[in-house]
């Protein structure tokens, strides 16, 4: 009788590969080959994964300086603990449900037993584990495939005595740790700075060229997750400012957070405001009639792994951060004589 291939020929819609209701036996097929997606085999800690996080874009860390962190996440593939050695042995016994259910099974999904479980079923107490994976913790239904493949190549079912650790054997794909370093990158906050800025009020003037900027900006941030084994690290990289205002026309400024006024330089990023707000209404916390400026920036990021060296995926959504500002608006009073 061929061993069962339940498992290989399981819909990638499965949330988790079979074997809680149904024992595949050794479905391990010898053809498969674990791929080169750089999954890694990290110390059991029962069904989570110790996950060291490090970088200049840490969450909740000083922003643009280096950091470090620890989190815990559950891993994508693990052995996963199921039946006594008795009460496994029970359901091969005649009238049970594995052996009942061999019978119903056309020949392609025919699989046998365990080795060795009627051994194990007389001998000191334990259960059985098998390896398993969950396609909600992969990027996607192909990425669950080839990992699932690539750990069953590598991981049989063990029985382990009861009292003993349960086996270790746990991954989680190059992509999910990459996913997992974009979620908790914490891009650098900042503030808006203007110019012209009058003394005092802080107001910038109407139908001239007001210079908006991020002060002291960060350009880079990196954030790299680790476990024995594999790393990947994320890397954000800014990429534009959109500055919006009520009553100005916006601007993008690519490549650039803004440039601080000096005595000289040029700006690309500017936005001329067509009237004052000195007829509108005073915000809560302003002491002057303001007009409420809003900057996006936008970061691009991409990911390397330590599977993979030399390549650079980018990920598909770009981050942003929004920055906003009250800014007066004056009119510059002239007095005209004839």
């Amino acid at each position: 009788m061929p061993t069962a291939s339940l498992l290989e020929s399981t819909s990638p819609a499965s949330r988790e590969a079979p074997c809680v209701t149904v024992v595949c036996g050794d479905t391990r097929d010898a053809g498969d080959e674990p791929s080169a997606s750089g999954d890694v085999h990290a110390a059991a800690d029962g069904e989570r994964v110790s996950v060291e996080l490090s970088g200049t874009g840490i969450r909740g860390g000083e922003s643009g300086a280096s950091g470090r962190r620890t989190v815990v996440v559950p891993p994508a593939c693990f052995y996963r603990g199921f039946l006594s050695g008795v009460e496994y042995a029970q359901a091969w016994a005649a009238g049970g449900r594995f052996s009942s259910l061999v019978r119903r099974l056309p020949e392609e999904d025919q699989f046998e037993a365990f080795p060795d479980y009627l051994v194990k079923a007389a001998g000191p107490a334990g259960h059985w584990f098998y390896p398993t994976c969950v396609l909600d913790r992969f990027p996607s239904a192909e990425a669950y495939q080839a990992g699932y493949r690539a750990f069953r190549a590598l991981h049989d079912v063990v029985f382990v005595l009861d009292g003993e650790p349960a086996p270790a054997g746990q991954v989680i794909p190059a992509e999910s740790l990459a996913q997992l370093a974009y979620e908790e990158t914490d891009l650098p906050a900042g503030v808006v700075q203007w110019n012209p800025r009058l003394a005092g009020t802080g107001a910038t003037l109407v139908g001239v060229d007001t210079w908006v900027w991020v002060d002291n900006p960060v350009l880079q941030v990196e954030v790299t997750a680790q476990i024995p084994g594999l790393s990947a690290t994320v890397t954000s990289v800014f990429d534009r400012l959109r500055v919006e205002a009520e009553g100005a026309d916006a601007v993008t400024c690519q490549g650039t957070p803004g440039t601080a006024w000096v005595e000289g330089a040029t700006t690309n990023c500017a936005v001329v405001f067509m009237r004052s707000t000195a007829n509108q209404d005073v915000k809560d916390g302003q002491s002057l009639p303001t007009v409420t400026l809003t900057a996006t920036s936008r970061w691009q990021a991409s990911w390397t792994s330590s599977a993979t060296p030399g390549v650079n995926t980018v990920m598909d959504d770009p981050q942003t951060v929004v920055y906003t500002a009250e800014i007066p608006v004056a009119e510059i009073q002239t007095l005209v004589t004839t």
